[in-house]
C-alpha cells in the first residue's frame, strides 16, 4: 500500500464518535481523543505516518487496526479510495449500458432465429417428402453435369469429373451449414437474453419495482427457453441432413467413376 493513497478514519472506542476523515493524505492526524476531552492535545503526536498505519493493517490482514494515540487507545479504519470507487462505478454504468442497449436487439435476434428455424424445419420437411418420392436434388443436378461433360467430351475429363464432385460436395455442405450454425447460435442468443432482463430486474428490485422485476424475469426464461429450443431443432435436423449428404456423395461419386470408366 503505497502513503499517497491511504484513507482512514480514527474512532475513539470509548463513546464511537468517529474523528475527521482524511481522505488521499499520506498521514492520519489522530484528533479523535483530544475531541472528546479524554486527553489534551499536547499530549497527542502531531500526526501517525501513513507508512505505520499500512503495516499494522498488513500485519493484521484486516481493514482495521487498532493503536494507542497519547495513551489513549483508538481504532483506525481503512476507507475505499474515493477516486478507485468512483472509477469502477463509471465503468459499470458504462456496461449496465451496452447491457441495456443490447437488450432489445437481442430479443429481436431470438424472435428471429425461431422463424428460421421454422422456415428451415418447412424445407426440411419439403426435402423429406421429395426424398420418399425417390427425388434427390443434389444427386441428380451431379448426374445432369457429368451426363453434359461426357456428351460435349471435354478434356481432360477426369479434371472436369472432380470439379463437378466438389461442387455438388460444397453445396450439401452450405446447406448443412445454413442449418448447423443454429446449434451454437440458439444457446448463446438464449443466455444473453436471459442474463440482461435478470440485471434489469434485480435493478428494479433495489427499487422494490416487483412487478418490473417479475416481468423482466419471465422475460429471461422464455429467452432462454427458446434459444435451447431453437438449438435441439437445429441439432437434429442437422444430423439427418448430414447423413443425407454422406449418401449423396457416395451416389455422386459412383456415378463420376461410371462415366470414366465408359469414356475409357
Amino acid at each position: 500500500m503505497a502513503d499517497d493513497s491511504v484513507s482512514a478514519r480514527v474512532c475513539c472506542p470509548r463513546n464511537g464518535k468517529q474523528a475527521p476523515s482524511f481522505d488521499g493524505r499520506p498521514v492520519l492526524e489522530p484528533l479523535c481523543a483530544a475531541a472528546h476531552g479524554k486527553v489534551g492535545r499536547s499530549a497527542l503526536p502531531a500526526r501517525i505516518p501513513a507508512r505505520q498505519v499500512a503495516d499494522l493493517m498488513r500485519a493484521r490482514r484486516s481493514s482495521r487496526a487498532h493503536g494507542e494515540v497519547g495513551g489513549l487507545p483508538v481504532t483506525v479504519i481503512i476507507m475505499p479510495d474515493p477516486t478507485f470507487d468512483g472509477a469502477v462505478r463509471a465503468v459499470e454504468t458504462v456496461l449496465y449500458s451496452v447491457s441495456t442497449v443490447l437488450y432489445l436487439p437481442v430479443l429481436v435476434a431470438i424472435a428471429g432465429l425461431l422463424l428460421y428455424m421454422l422456415a428451415c424445419l418447412g424445407a426440411f420437411l419439403g426435402e423429406w417428402r421429395e426424398r420418399r418420392r425417390g427425388a434427390r436434388l443434389l444427386v441428380d443436378g451431379a448426374r445432369a453435369a457429368i451426363d453434359t461433360c461426357v456428351r460435349d467430351a471435354a478434356t481432360p475429363l477426369d479434371a472436369h469429373l472432380e470439379r463437378i464432385v466438389q461442387s455438388a460436395e460444397g453445396a450439401g455442405l452450405r446447406r448443412l451449414d445454413a442449418v448447423r450454425f443454429v446449434v451454437r447460435v440458439g444457446p448463446a442468443l438464449g443466455l444473453m437474453g436471459t442474463l440482461i432482463p435478470m440485471g434489469i430486474a434485480l435493478a428494479g428490485l433495489a427499487h422494490g419495482d416487483l412487478p418490473h422485476m417479475a416481468q423482466n424475469m419471465t422475460t429471461a426464461f422464455t429467452a432462454t427457453v427458446v434459444g435451447l429450443a431453437c438449438s435441439v431443432l437445429a441439432y437434429v435436423l442437422a444430423l439427418v441432413r448430414e447423413h443425407w449428404l454422406r449418401t449423396d456423395m457416395l451416389d455422386v461419386a459412383f456415378a463420376a467413376e461410371q462415366a470414366l470408366a465408359v469414356r475409357e
